[in-house]
């Protein structure tokens, strides 16, 4: 192992919690990798600015190579299901379809999580370049349209302290919108349709 591969792993861990890498790794091997190579199933959790708590499960990509591959070749994306990219600092980044035949929202997160720049159906396989207006940490990718019938816009947030289930490998067909607050104790969960 690199020492690369051990800074990487060090920072899944302290994201995703020491316990949880250390379960994977028993039961799984390495958390470094994953069905499309170096990534890993987190479960993600976003907050709309009206207190609304969204779940989705997406791959983590954790290394410049899953990072540079993305969704590329993929014909499908199960609804609820996306692509969080973690660039380490906020930067300006720019990214593009390039042999991406799916139609994708690309949310952009600033080093606090907020949302700052979502673009909305992007063109599939185009080698036009989507750059960010400001620097940010975070893109996360899910199928088009989904930000809209989620109901996310720049004042949702990703909870950062909240990345759970990594490389567990858990995949629900479905994101979850709980209906309650998160501090509030009893949380209503129904199931998005």
């Amino acid at each position: 192992m690199s020492t690369r591969q051990f800074n990487e792993g060090r920072s899944i861990a302290k994201r995703c919690g020491w316990r949880r890498l250390a379960a994977c790794l028993l039961v799984f091997g390495s958390p470094l990798t994953h069905a499309s190579g170096d990534v890993i199933t987190c479960s993600v959790v976003l907050q709309r600015g009206d207190g609304l708590i969204i779940e989705l499960d997406a791959e983590l990509a954790v290394t410049a190579a899953a990072r540079a591959k993305g969704l590329m070749g993929r014909t499908t994306l199960t609804a609820g299901y996306g692509m969080l990219f973690d660039f380490g600092s906020a930067r300006a980044v720019a990214m593009w379809m390039k042999d991406t035949p799916l139609a994708l929202d690309i949310l952009f997160l600033n080093a606090a999580g907020r949302v700052v720049q979502i673009e909305r159906g992007t063109t599939p396989l185009s080698t036009a370049l989507i750059s960010t207006q400001q620097p940010v940490r975070y893109a996360l990718e899910i199928n088009a349209g989904e930000a809209a019938d989620l109901g996310i816009d720049k004042t949702t947030r990703l909870r950062i302290d909240r990345l759970a289930n990594c490389g567990g490998g858990r995949q629900s067909v479905k994101p979850r919108l709980r209906t309650g607050r998160p501090s509030n104790g009893l949380v209503l969960r129904r199931r998005w349709a």
